[in-house]
C-alpha cells in the first residue's frame, strides 16, 4: 500500500506542530515541508532575545532544527519556494531557489502555513538604506550589527505595537537615542485597553528617566498621533 503523500508549505509554527501532530498519530505517511527561506526556522518573537544578547547566537532563536523533523520521517526543504497549487491534479510547483530549477510534487494532502511577509511604509524612502524590518533571521542579523555599531546614536521605531515596544527597549540597551513612533494615542493601544496602556506609558516613561541617570543607556522618547 502506497504512503500518503503529505506536503506542507511553510516552517512556521504552524507547519511544524502540523508535522508533529501527523507522525505522533499516523503511519506510513510520505511528508515534505517546504520552506522559502535559508533558514529552518527562525522565531521572529524571539528577535529581541537575540539583539539583547539573551541568547549566545542567533542560530538559537528557532522553532526547531530540521533534524528533528527528519528524524521523525519528514523531509525538510530549504530555500524551496512553491510557485503553484495545481488543485485538479493535486500538484505544486516548486522552485529550487538555489539552483532555479522547478519540480512538481504530488499530494494528497496539502498543509499551508506560509507565515507573513512584512508591508514597507507606503511613503517615499521607505527602500534607503538604514530601514530594516523587524523580520526573519536576515534583518535580525542586520539590526544587531547596528546596535553594535558606536556610530550609529539615533534609532526611529515605527510602529508601537509588541515588537515596536520590543525594538526600542533593545535599542535603548544598546546606548541608544530612540523615538517611537505610532499614528494612534498609546502605545500598544490596539492590543490593551487604556488602564493598561496608561501604565505602560509611565513605564516608558520611567525607562526613559532612568536611562538619563544610567551612563550606558539613552533616553526614549515616544510620540503618537504622527502621520506616517
Amino acid at each position: 500500500m502506497s504512503k500518503t503523500k503529505v506536503i506542507v508549505v511553510g516552517a512556521s509554527h504552524g507547519g511544524h506542530q502540523s508535522v508533529l501532530e501527523l507522525t505522533r498519530k499516523y503511519k506510513d505517511l510520505d511528508i515534505k515541508l517546504f520552506e522559502a527561506g535559508d533558514f529552518i526556522s527562525f522565531m521572529s518573537c524571539g528577535m529581541e532575545l537575540y539583539l539583547e544578547n539573551s541568547v549566545t547566537d542567533v542560530n538559537d532563536v528557532r522553532n526547531f532544527r530540521p533534524e528533528d523533523l527528519e528524524k521523525r520521517g519528514a523531509e525538510v526543504y530549504a530555500n524551496h519556494e512553491v510557485t503553484k497549487i495545481d488543485t485538479d491534479h493535486k500538484q505544486v510547483a516548486v522552485k529550487d531557489l538555489k539552483s532555479g530549477e522547478t519540480q512538481n510534487y504530488d499530494y494528497d494532502k496539502l498543509i499551508l502555513s506560509s507565515g507573513v511577509t512584512p508591508n514597507d511604509l507606503p511613503v517615499p524612502g521607505h527602500d534607503l538604506e538604514n530601514v530594516y524590518l523587524m523580520r526573519g533571521k536576515d534583518w535580525a542579523e542586520k539590526i544587531k550589527a547596528k546596535l553594535a555599531d558606536p556610530t550609529v546614536k539615533n534609532i526611529t521605531v515605527i510602529g508601537a505595537g509588541y515588537i515596536g515596544v520590543e525594538a526600542a527597549e533593545a535599542s535603548t540597551k544598546a546606548g541608544k537615542h530612540v523615538t517611537l513612533i505610532d499614528m494612534i494615542d498609546r502605545p500598544l493601544g490596539n492590543y490593551l485597553d487604556a488602564d493598561l496602556t496608561d501604565v505602560l506609558a509611565k513605564e516608558l516613561a520611567d525607562k526613559a528617566l532612568t536611562s538619563l541617570r544610567a551612563p550606558t543607556l539613552n533616553p526614549m522618547k515616544v510620540l503618537v498621533r504622527l502621520p506616517l
